[in-house]
């Protein structure tokens, strides 16, 4: 969309769209583990419905981030992975 002449781009429901995706895995037992490349703490909720039916719920998260995982996202996750920069650079060497 276009604001004043210059590119105005904003998500719309895309923790939503998350939630669903991964309610609709759950339910249906279509995996056993969800990984969350996120810190947002509305994502609580839905690694809660993944957790009670039997997912392992993991968030990766960078050491150097000045973002950490929120206490709420800690208590339904059963993993924070957590990396440097460097060892990620690293991995994808291999």
């Amino acid at each position: 969309m276009l604001s004043n002449g210059k590119l105005d781009a904003k998500q719309k429901q895309v923790d939503m769209l998350i939630g669903l995706d991964i309610a609709h895995v759950s339910y249906q037992k279509l995996a056993d583990k969800v990984i969350l490349f996120s810190k947002d703490s509305d994502m609580k909720p839905v690694l809660k419905v993944a957790r009670t039916n039997g997912l392992m719920t993991i968030i990766p998260t960078l050491k150097e981030s000045r973002h950490p995982v929120t206490y709420l996202l800690k208590l339904h996750s059963d993993l924070i992975r957590e990396k440097s920069i460097t060892e990620v650079l690293n991995s994808l060497k291999n």
